[in-house]
């Protein structure tokens, strides 16, 4: 598995991507290889976009995505209910993206720590003000990077359903599975649970 520890803005381009996800692993669990996946989901257009122009640099995202799940997590994305799929989905996220992963430990499981019920839009702006006074990467991005990766923060939240909705940011902890609980403590993955769900 890569290693990602650098901060990065490349979620303002490749959001949740629920859809391409569920249907990239079950290509792969079909025993596709990634250039046998990328000729199809072009050719037939699976991901269902109005143009291909966006489809390499989505399927190389959510690519990059899979490739930190097991074959366990991989059948759950795709055959398990949505909510799990949706975790799934998140973790995912968070096991390639190292700002929203310092984000959600920061911020978001700090919310459930402290039995607040809601996230504010505060709580984001300060936060990459605080990243930018640690890393010259994040001092060095524009306003509008900034303010697009707070959009694309609370969407992905919402759309993986831990925000009920973007007017009142409330935060909506869902259920995890045992199965999935299980599987991830097993593998050492405990804290990411507790960024989701601010507990083990």
């Amino acid at each position: 598995m890569k290693n990602f520890d650098t901060y990065s803005a490349r979620l303002t381009g490749n959001p949740f991507l629920f859809f391409e996800m569920k249907t990239t692993a079950g290509l792969l669990l079909k025993g596709l290889s990634k250039q046998e996946i990328s000729r199809k989901v072009r050719e037939e257009n699976l991901f269902q976009y109005k143009t291909t122009k966006s489809i390499g640099k989505r399927l190389n995202a959510v690519l990059l995505r899979l490739d930190v799940l097991d074959n366990t997590l991989l059948k759950l994305l795709v055959n398990a209910s949505s909510e799990t799929a949706k975790i799934i989905a998140l973790y995912t996220i968070m096991k390639t993206d190292l700002l929203f992963y310092e984000f959600m430990q920061e911020e978001f499981k700090t919310k459930h720590l402290l039995r607040q019920d809601r996230l504010e839009r505060v709580d984001l702006v300060s936060y990459f003000a605080r990243k930018g006074e640690q890393s010259s990467t994040v001092a060095g991005w524009q306003d509008y990077t900034i303010h697009k990766l707070i959009q694309v923060y609370i969407r992905i939240l919402i759309d993986a359903g831990l925000i009920k909705d973007e007017k009142s940011l409330i935060i909506s902890a869902p259920v995890m599975e045992p199965n999935l609980k299980q599987h991830l403590k097993i593998n050492g993955e405990e804290q990411y649970i507790q960024a989701m769900l601010g507990g083990s």
